[in-house]
């Protein structure tokens, strides 16, 4: 058949087909290497972590997203100045997942990280409080805590699954974290875009936002408490926090660390696996 004096790549099409449907069946099946074993998901730090993982990127990126808008919009600020009041935020993220590790070594990753979604969860709520005719004091508490609970969340959620995964798939349980964690921060500015497109004024559509952010992270809050970093994996979480620790406060790391615990994933030896 020719359209236009050329004839129609039927064959090309045809071929592209061919080649997804052998791709599906491959993957469908497993190679002898896949990037995410199935298995893997079926140990319940591991699935539950990723939605936790998922969860707190919502709030975080929830408010990063929206807190400039509304500083420029509804309080008139420059955007110098915009920038400058979220600082507070950043601060804890500096130096806070070295104490972390710490914390993470002695007592496990479980208290830790249901503590730093439930910071998280009483910092967005009072950002939404804080909004309307109060001062910037309420909005600094606010992010003080948002900071504070993301540097205690995020690592030690990191030393939880990492803890819970055989050694031969933590390149896949950590890669698959932080998928979750992307898919939860787009997520997070869908969900305040969407008040915010829905809302009367910038202010009301962020306190109602921020008020949906702070359930999210009130779920995630009872999530790692009752499904992460129990049973088997509590002795490996204290080990990989340990490692966490010393090799944190060794390079003087400034950022969420879950490129420092490679060096010690071999050593680690979960039994989570077995159980399951």
């Amino acid at each position: 058949m020719r359209v236009d004096g050329r004839r129609r790549p039927y064959w090309a099409l045809s071929f592209c087909l061919r080649s997804r449907r052998r791709a599906l069946r491959q993957w469908s099946r497993g190679g002898r290497a896949p990037l995410l074993p199935l298995r893997l998901l079926k140990v319940p730090t591991v699935s539950a972590g990723m939605l936790a993982g998922l969860l707190v990127n919502v709030g975080l990126s929830g408010v990063l997203f929206a807190l400039p808008l509304y500083f420029q919009q509804a309080r008139g600020y420059e955007a110098h100045a915009a920038g400058l009041a979220l600082l507070p935020m950043t601060i804890p993220l500096a130096f806070n997942p070295i104490l972390t590790g710490r914390i993470v070594g002695r007592v496990g990753a479980r208290l830790p990280m249901a503590a730093g979604f439930a910071l998280c969860a009483t910092g967005v709520l009072t950002l939404a409080a804080a909004t309307g005719e109060t001062g910037y004091v309420g909005h600094l508490i606010g992010l003080l805590l948002v900071g504070f609970g993301t540097s205690l969340a995020i690592p030690s959620l990191m030393a939880a699954v990492m803890a819970a995964s055989p050694p031969e798939w933590t390149g896949s349980a950590s890669g698959a974290l932080n998928a979750s964690r992307q898919l939860g921060a787009t997520l997070g500015v869908v969900l305040m875009g969407a008040f915010l497109g829905q809302a009367g004024s910038t202010e009301a559509g962020i306190r109602s936002g921020f008020v949906a952010l702070g359930l999210v992270l009130s779920a995630g809050a009872i999530l790692a408490w009752s499904m992460i970093g129990r049973g088997a994996a509590a002795i490996d979480v204290q080990v990989v926090g340990t490692a966490l620790y010393r090799h944190t406060s060794n390079e003087q790391s400034s950022a969420i660390v879950p490129q420092k615990l490679a060096p010690v994933q071999i050593e680690v030896k979960s039994s989570a696996i077995a159980t399951h």
